[in-house]
């Protein structure tokens, strides 16, 4: 059985009923045997662009652990007559495909799929059940739900080998499961790892045209999400994840479209890292530039506030980084695609970080450095008046929370390896002419969303250097995401 597509996340699905009735439900040779023959439609439908499910030739049902002949139809149709080479009992339990009946009450997934084509997943790979206490008309449930991953070829153009899914709950994808005939769903029997994937076969290079890779997986509550597995012919993996979700069945659920860029490389870090944006953009509370977080009463409040929480984390591949090694990768990384020595661990200071000799290196060709454990030093917020005040470029009027790359260049050589105990430096000033143009001060919290909105630009706009970055153009630096000098 084919679709021609489900569409779209959440769409709820459509009924359809039979549409033929039978002439002969059971009937008589001369030689004296049996031929029962079934009508099978599919109750709950679901489109894309107008085209429903429909049965096409070879596909075969199992009814009662006996497989039905392959269908001859010319063309696909909604709803069919199956034969089948003997009588059938009353009470009718059925499976598409054929192949994926077990026994009475248990069905087997497939750990591996083929590739689809650009409209749909392959065909005999997404099963279907019916019941009926009696008669020869079946009305097919889904059981499962479909992922729809889209793929454009990033740096690497290596031969994708396979797309994977997997619950992040350990839940169990494939294998054997038991089955309820009447409303399709699904339960687990095993435990094993091997039962807790499935995969897509791909074996082709991406292109800059767009290849959706259709995954078909239990539908259900992923209570801690699931993860997306991209492997090529050489190994490298690209990971992605999604939070908590409940899958419906018979549902489509597309994920962005993203470029295949392996988790070891500085733009498959930053990818996650600007995804503080939206954090900070969704998340407001008090903020006291001395005290922090959450901390109402004191002098130095700022209700309404804007900011990345210090619990945040982001996952890239295999590896959690709380706010402070995302910070310092962030900044690493800048140095780097700017043609500074990120890597450098004991220079800190204006201009004290030296030129790369082979110049800038590209994001999406460079692993991303390693962290050591860095951490925010006290009152990271803190820009007060004794300090210079909020910062600013000079000129009549000033331009609050606005950066241009030069003073990102700047505070990323004076802040990265501040102090031997490797504390994120509190504040650096720019009350005091430590580079031209600019006033006031720039603490690691403003500095932390302003980084993001930098690598967000070069995403943007395709670039995998810094220095394809305009000198004068400005960033986003806001500390607090309010108007005025914050």
């Amino acid at each position: 059985m084919k679709k021609f597509m489900i569409y779209a996340l959440a769409v709820a699905a459509l009924s359809c009923g039979c549409t033929k009735e039978l002439n002969n439900e059971n009937v008589v040779p001369e030689d004296g045997a049996t031929t029962t023959v079934i009508k099978a439609s599919v109750a709950t439908k679901t489109v894309l662009d107008g085209t429903k499910v429909k049965w096409v030739a070879g596909d075969q049902i199992c009814v009662n652990g006996k497989t039905s002949d392959a269908l001859t139809i010319a063309d696909p149709a909604a709803s069919v007559d199956f034969t089948f080479g003997s009588d059938l009992a009353a009470d009718k339990k059925a499976v598409y495909p054929a192949s994926f009946w077990t026994s009475d009450g248990t069905i087997t997934l497939p750990a591996t799929q083929k590739l689809g084509t650009s409209a749909s997943f392959d065909t005999g790979v997404e099963p279907l059940c019916a019941y009926a206490a009696s008669g020869n008309t079946l009305s097919f449930l889904h059981t499962c739900a479909i992922i729809k991953v889209q793929l454009k070829v990033g740096a690497d153009d290596d031969e994708i080998s396979y797309v994977e899914f997997s619950g992040n709950a350990d839940e169990q994808v494939s294998g054997v499961f038991n089955i309820n005939y009447s409303t399709g769903a699904l339960t687990g029997t095993s435990g094993d790892d091997d039962d807790k994937k499935v995969q897509v076969t791909v074996g082709q290079a991406l292109t800059s045209t767009v290849l959706p890779v259709y995954i078909v997986v239990p539908a259900g509550t992923y209570s801690n999400g699931f993860k997306i597995r991209v492997v090529d012919a050489n190994s490298h993996v690209m990971t992605r994840r999604v939070g908590a979700v409940t899958l419906a069945a018979g549902h489509l659920y597309p994920l962005p479209v993203d470029t295949f860029d392996h988790d070891g490389t500085i733009k498959a870090f930053v990818k996650h890292y600007v995804k503080i944006l939206d954090v900070w953009e969704n998340t407001t509370g008090t903020i006291d530039l001395l005290k922090g977080e959450d901390y109402v009463g004191g002098d130095y409040n700022v209700s309404g506030a804007h900011y990345v929480p210090s619990t945040t984390t982001i996952i890239v591949g295999e590896k959690t980084y709380n706010t402070a090694d995302m910070f310092e990768t962030a900044l690493r990384c800048y140095l780097l695609v700017r043609g500074y020595n990120g890597l450098d661990l004991t220079h800190y200071g204006k201009g004290s970080i030296s030129a790369l000799a082979g110049g800038a290196v590209g994001m999406s060709e460079t692993a991303v450095p390693a962290t050591h454990d860095y951490y925010f030093g006290t009152a990271p917020y803190s820009e007060t008046g004794g300090n210079g005040g909020y910062l600013y470029i000079s000129g009549s009027p000033k331009i609050y929370h606005k950066a241009k790359v030069g003073l990102l260049d700047n505070w990323a050589m004076r802040a990265m390896n501040f102090q031997s105990g490797r504390p994120i430096s509190n504040i650096c000033s720019y009350s005091g002419g430590q580079l031209s143009g600019y006033g006031g001060s720039f603490c690691p919290m403003r500095a932390l969303v302003t980084y993001a909105f930098f690598f967000k630009y070069m995403l943007d706009n395709g670039y995998d250097k810094g220095t394809e970055v305009a000198d004068d153009v400005q960033f986003r630096s806001e500390l607090f995401g309010k108007d005025g000098s914050y």
